[in-house]
């Protein structure tokens, strides 16, 4: 099964500053003063007709609104592209918006200038931020019950560990503090899944394996993304099982032919495998 990373990462983005969208604004470190009031619509359509989305956008308090973007490598075209939408909402909101981009990669290019338009966008480098920091003051304010940013627990893989903790780690210590987030399982619930879906862009899928192992105290049995991922992992054990059938099936046919006296050679040609594999079959069979 295949999961497009980089439209992983936008629903990600796209759904936990929404969900969230009360911490926002301080995750991103946005001093723009005013709450967010209203989710709007990011559906924009061009001149040629062709729609176009940008990842989400708020009305903000003062009337206001605020457009942002998830980007894994911010270059000249991304620029120009936010650009458009942030052009493009205001013709459709009728409000001017300021346009924050998160990245987990230093950009090749931050803003667009020429003789009648510039566009400096907030480009926010997650990268850049101290997991090792981010994880004692979240684990101080869990221990006395003060009230944390779960945006910070969701992109802690993201961050820089100067540790040394790989993306693995930093997910895996992510779910071991989100367990706190007792009693409200809703949250906890919304919060581990952005999570495990982020991080499954992240790492091996053997790592996320291992880190669902490791955590699975602190997971709910019927949290959603941990079910998706059981499940994809059945699916890919029956795709093996298959194909492994398949192999054996392969040989078998291959020994009948050899029984009856067929070359090994004749066999390699009519079955398309090597003939050191025919030799090979023939070779443990006579053994057995």
């Amino acid at each position: 099964m295949h999961i497009d990373t980089h439209q992983t990462k936008d629903k990600v983005f796209k759904e936990s500053l929404e969900v969230f969208k009360g911490h926002t604004l301080a995750f991103l470190d946005a001093t723009l003063n005013q709450p967010i009031v209203e989710i709007l619509s990011v559906e924009i359509t061009e001149t040629t007709t062709k729609k176009a989305y940008a990842d989400t956008s708020f009305k903000l308090a003062d009337g206001t609104g605020l457009h942002l973007e998830w980007e894994d490598q911010i270059d000249t075209t991304d620029i120009l592209r936010f650009c458009a939408y942030n052009i493009d909402l205001k013709r459709k909101h009728g409000i001017d918006f300021e346009t924050i981009i998160a990245t987990n990669k230093v950009p090749t290019a931050t803003h667009y200038r020429n003789k009648s338009l510039s566009f400096h966008p907030n480009i926010i480098v997650l990268s850049q931020r101290n997991a090792d920091e981010t994880i004692e003051k979240l684990t101080a304010s869990l221990a006395s019950a003060e009230p944390i940013n779960p945006l910070e627990l969701i992109y802690l893989p993201l961050y820089s560990s100067k540790q040394g903790k790989s993306s693995a780690q930093l997910a895996s210590t992510a779910i071991a503090l989100s367990a706190q987030l007792q009693p409200d399982k809703r949250l906890k619930d919304k919060v581990q899944s952005l999570l495990i879906l982020l991080t499954s862009k992240l790492i091996d899928q053997a790592d996320l394996e291992q880190i669902l192992e490791d955590n699975m105290f602190n997971i709910e049995d019927d949290n959603p993304a941990v079910l998706f991922f059981e499940k994809r992992g059945r699916a890919r054990g029956r795709e093996e099982g298959r194909e492994e059938g398949r192999e054996e099936g392969i040989a078998a046919t291959a020994l009948k032919m050899l029984s009856k006296g067929i070359t090994p050679a004749q066999v390699a040609d009519m079955i398309d495998r090597p003939i050191e594999w025919v030799e090979q079959l023939d070779e443990v069979e006579l053994a057995i």
